[in-house]
């Protein structure tokens, strides 16, 4: 199959959100807003992960601070500690040289690819930081277009800006009517490995019995022990973003 395009994410796939989130925003709300007599960083670090688990793909983050009220008494509007998230997000913000080195390589055969990106003005201010917006031939903030991802009018746009029509693949079923986001990628890829472990050894959860020890013996923070999961009893671990 000829690939005759790329659309790529931002977040977690050209730069890393999760360590300007945890390394970034967390530490610095901690010693800015908590009360350290009633909450450790252990303990709080439990509570910011479960609520970010909850929020982390709506791009309204007002959604975060009503999850950490439930457990800390917070003083300020949530407008006050968005504009905080927002600062403290966009200036942990780093390049990832081998994201950009990637990119520079398919600029310099002139292969079609852009970014499409969920969120509002903050995404560009990350498109800068990270380099990636001087690399890209094109990006989308999905906040200025009108919807966020997973609305199939936001990737339709996208793909009509690196020249791939909906009508160059043959069609499967009636226009409109089955969308499908990430399937590769978050569940069957996931599900084939744990399949395989299962069967040939006496492990059944390739995240947590293989890459979270891992992860610990390297030392790197808190950030990676935990990943997103489907829904439902399987609970399968989303396999996207570089992990398999």
């Amino acid at each position: 199959m000829k690939i005759s395009g790329i659309i790529y994410d931002l977040d977690d796939t050209l730069i890393s959100r999760d360590e300007a989130f945890y390394s970034g925003f967390t530490r610095k709300f901690y010693e800015k807003f908590i009360d350290k007599a009633q909450f450790d960083f252990d303990t709080f670090f439990k509570i910011m992960k479960s609520a970010d688990k909850k929020t982390k793909w709506s791009p309204e983050k007002e959604n975060l601070f009503n999850e950490l009220r439930k457990n800390f008494n917070l003083k300020e509007d949530n407008k006050f500690y968005v504009d905080f998230f927002w600062d403290s997000i966009v200036n942990s913000v780093k390049p990832d040289i081998e994201a950009n080195n990637h990119l520079e390589q398919l600029n310099e055969i002139n292969f079609p690819w852009g970014v499409l990106t969920n969120g509002y003005k903050y995404q560009h201010e990350k498109m800068i930081r990270s380099g990636v917006g001087k690399l890209a031939p094109f990006y989308i903030v999905s906040g200025d277009f009108g919807c966020h991802k997973p609305c199939k009018e936001v990737f339709i746009e996208a793909s009509k800006k690196i020249e791939l029509a909906c009508n160059a693949y043959p069609r499967k079923s009636k226009p409109g009517t089955r969308f499908v986001y990430h399937t590769s990628d978050t569940y069957i890829l996931g599900k084939a490995l744990n399949s395989f472990l299962a069967k040939n050894t006496d492990i059944d959860d390739y995240y947590s019995d293989l890459l979270i020890p891992f992860f610990k013996d390297l030392k790197l923070s808190y950030a990676p022990r935990s990943t997103l999961k489907t829904e439902g009893v399987i609970k399968q671990p989303y396999t996207g973003w570089g992990m398999y």
